[in-house]
């Protein structure tokens, strides 16, 4: 199983009001989508874990994070503009994606084979929580180095101080909990829709699951990033599953891509563009 990196949701501490008010607005495009806020998160996320990956390498931990802080303050900066509630809630949106990511592929993999094992993990504010007691510990401890210590600070302050440490806590009793066994059905009725040998049966689930598609759309634009984004987690499994997946690579063969089959995919692509890539993935 490939593991979502080791404390990826570091970046799920949004600012202090206090620290956002002090703070100069940054120049942003005006048109600052939630999609793109969501992928400076992930970018966030991204920097954020390769510091924590070299606590165990070789690179000098200060001059490490300082150089990673660098490269994420732009997004985080872009971030900083959001109203605290929308900053909440897509701090939230990326914490849910993680987490569900993670029991899609475990939960499928396990159904079709339940010989697999996994190293189960904690994601998103488990994780953040858990491991903001050793920063905190990193910060006050005699034996850290002072230049260690400062680069620490010089992160942190970035997402509002070391007061930030308190806020996993209370964003995990906010977690999302809603519909990822829907989206995991979902995911695998449009499998076995897009493979199926006979046309006609293709397209008749194709139109069930187009209901569920419609509910999905129903939840608004945060709910279709989550369902989207919740795809890799399933794409994921069927790599893990390698030979043992009930579906071919790709899902939808070639010679199965008739016009009508392409036609009634084509709402579930610009709904969920993720889809595009489960169904016509090769490997």
């Amino acid at each position: 199983m490939k593991l979502l990196p080791f404390l990826l949701v570091f970046a799920l501490l949004p600012c202090s009001a206090d620290a956002v008010q002090q703070a100069p607005a940054p120049q942003v495009q005006a048109a600052y989508t939630t999609q793109a806020a969501l992928n400076d998160v992930m970018t966030v996320y991204d920097g954020l874990n390769r510091i924590i990956s070299n606590m165990y390498g070789d690179e000098p931990q200060a001059e490490y994070i300082r150089k990673i802080t660098q490269e994420i303050r732009p997004g985080i900066a872009r971030l900083r503009v959001l109203p605290p509630e929308q900053l909440q809630q897509v701090c939230l949106l990326a914490d849910a994606i993680l987490w569900q990511r993670g029991w899609i592929e475990v939960t499928y993999c396990t159904e079709i084979n339940p010989d697999i094992e996994f190293e189960w993990m904690d994601y998103g504010f488990e994780l953040l929580y858990s491991y903001t007691d050793n920063i905190s510990k990193r910060l006050h401890s005699k034996s850290t180095p002072e230049a260690e210590k400062a680069a620490w600070h010089m992160l942190l302050q970035e997402f509002g101080g070391e007061s930030a440490l308190e806020l996993p806590g209370m964003l995990l009793q906010q977690r999302w909990a809603k519909d990822y066994k829907t989206a995991l059905g979902f995911f695998k009725e449009v499998c076995a829709a897009a493979a199926e040998k006979d046309e006609a049966a293709c397209l008749e689930k194709l139109r069930e699951q187009a209901e569920v598609l419609e509910y999905f759309r129903q939840g608004g634009e945060m709910e279709l990033l989550r369902v989207s984004g919740l795809v890799e987690g399933f794409r994921e499994a069927l790599r893990t599953l390698g030979k043992e997946s009930p579906f071919p690579r790709p899902v939808l063969p070639e010679h199965r891509r008739t016009a009508a089959r392409l036609a009634a995919l084509q709402p579930f692509y610009t709904t969920l563009p993720e889809l595009r890539n489960l169904l016509l993935e090769k490997e």
